[in-house]
Order: structure tokens, then sequence, then C-alpha cells
């Protein structure tokens, strides 16, 4: 009876875990520092941006490299990322 209950407790306490965790495909930001001020725009390839989330309360810009497929975060808050936010924006009006 004792291994009985303790597997009850056991299964009980997983079940709390389980409900606390995020539900965010993502995770936490992706970015970890305030990234770049600008990249050379002949140098990028793609460019992704993540709005806020549950696990992230910041706006984050991800370019990718031509060449080398590097990715590099943004300064969210520069002039080439609310540019490139701006025209994103606009493409998908």
């Amino acid at each position: 009876m004792k291994s009985l209950t303790r597997l009850s407790l056991l299964l009980l306490l997983a079940a709390v875990l389980v409900q606390g965790m995020p539900t965010s495909s993502r995770g936490r930001c992706l970015c970890v520092a305030a990234g770049a001020p600008a990249i050379h725009p002949k140098r990028i390839a793609k460019v992704e941006i993540y709005g806020q989330s549950g696990s992230c309360q910041q706006i984050e810009v991800i370019v990718t490299l031509k060449g080398s497929g590097q990715r590099k975060c943004l300064n969210s808050t520069s002039k080439q990322a609310s540019h490139l936010i701006q025209k994103l924006l606009k493409r998908n009006k």
C-alpha cells in the first residue's frame, strides 16, 4: 500500500508540473543580446520577425546572411529593423 501511495503522489506531482509548462512552441527568446544595430542589405538573404509571446516579451528581428547562412539578431529598436518591420507589414496588407 505504501508504494501505491507513493506512485499516486508522483503522478499527481507530474500532472501539476505539466500543467505549469509554457505552451509556446518557440520557447524563450531567440535573441540573447540586443543584436546588431545594422547589417548591409546586400548581405541579407532572409528576414524573420517574431512578435511578443508569453515566453518572450520583445519583438525579435532575425536575418539570415547570404553565403554563410548565418542567422543574426538585429536590434529591434534600430532604424533598419523598424524599416524592415514596416516593409513586411506593407507587403502583408
